[in-house]
């Protein structure tokens, strides 16, 4: 075989494996199939995560909008409804105008794995125990400390909630996002004879522990100031 036909038969099989790779996969049908939250618990749901007019609240999966409508018409906070299929979105449109709060709701067809929740303060659940533990990773990274987490039903596995609540026969779940506080820090008490601390931590979600070493001070002065690095 001469080197021309060697060169065309490479060509060939490139072009082979090209055509029958397959494409980025683009999400388009929901992770759970839509089951609605009965309002009262809807309610419940919200005054767990104790939302307030300042607030900003992401449904992740939100159906026909009911618990989006709710943050806005009775809490008074900005929500935004996150939902794969058209269909629910476009009914959650129109409930969101029947409830006159279509100026404080706003619904995306988006996938909850891709979109961007990083404003949101409080963030609304209720899919499945796989998909909420599918979630930990993007909830830790993209949310603030301090923000809100509230499922309906189901819980996140290894991340143990910070409260639980029976409502109306529902369980209902409730986390703090944790700050971050992993690693290695140095603490110095300015004295006249310094004291430090270095404390070494190992951090699973909200549980913090780790060895401590320190240099016990010399002097018994009352008043000292701090630094802390890390």
């Amino acid at each position: 075989m001469s080197e021309k036909h060697i060169l065309v038969l490479i060509v060939v099989c490139l072009l082979g494996l090209t055509f029958c790779a397959p494409a980025t996969r683009v999400k388009t049908e929901p992770d759970v199939i839509f089951v609605t939250t009965p309002a009262r618990v809807v309610r419940e749901m919200l005054k767990l995560a104790d939302v307030k007019q300042d607030d900003i609240v992401y449904d992740l999966g939100s159906g026909d909008g009911r618990i989006v409508i709710a943050a806005a018409r009775d809490f008074g906070a900005r929500a935004v409804g996150i939902e794969l299929d058209e269909r629910l979105n476009a009914e959650s449109v129109r409930n969101a105008k029947e409830a006159n709060v279509a100026d404080r709701t706003s619904f995306r067809k988006e996938d909850i794995f891709a979109c961007d929740i990083h404003e949101a303060t409080v963030v609304t659940l209720f899919l499945l125990p796989g998909v909420n533990q599918m979630l930990i990773p993007k909830l830790l990274s993209e949310l603030r400390p301090g923000t809100r987490i509230v499922s309906h039903r189901f819980d996140m596995g290894d991340w143990a909630p910070d409260a639980v609540l029976t409502a109306y026969g529902s369980t209902v779940y409730f986390w703090y996002v944790p700050a971050r506080v992993d690693g290695t820090w140095d603490i110095t008490i300015e004295r006249e004879n310094p004291w430090r601390l270095r404390c070494m931590f190992d951090q699973k979600f909200q549980a913090v522990r780790g060895p401590m070493e320190k240099e016990a001070p010399r002097s018994r002065r009352l008043y000292s100031t701090a630094r802390i690095s890390r």
